[in-house]
């Protein structure tokens, strides 16, 4: 993922899903994504401990314990938005 790509992915993130909005968490997740060191990036915000990004499908999660109405909502916006970056449509939810 270039580090353009990387700043608007984690937009996305922060936006609908309650990422850390600053400069150091920013910072973190170019940097792994950037250097394809991570498949997983745990970021927690609005999603709990388990708030995930997956880059290789390019979509978030969270535990299934920890899902809610709220959370699936807001998993299913950012996995829209994800979809559009990555230049494909999600057809089902993961």
């Amino acid at each position: 993922m270039d580090e353009g790509l990387a700043h608007e992915v984690y937009q996305v993130l922060t936006e609908e899903c309650g990422a850390a909005d600053d400069a150091d968490a920013l910072s973190s997740f170019v940097a792994n994504h950037r250097d394809g060191r991570v498949d997983e990036y745990r970021f927690m915000g609005s999603l709990g401990f388990g708030g995930k990004f997956w880059q290789r499908d390019m979509r978030v999660s969270c535990y299934r314990e920890d899902e809610s109405p709220e959370r699936l909502a807001m998993i299913e916006k950012a996995n829209a938005r994800l979809s559009e970056l990555a230049g494909y449509t999600r057809t089902e939810h993961q």
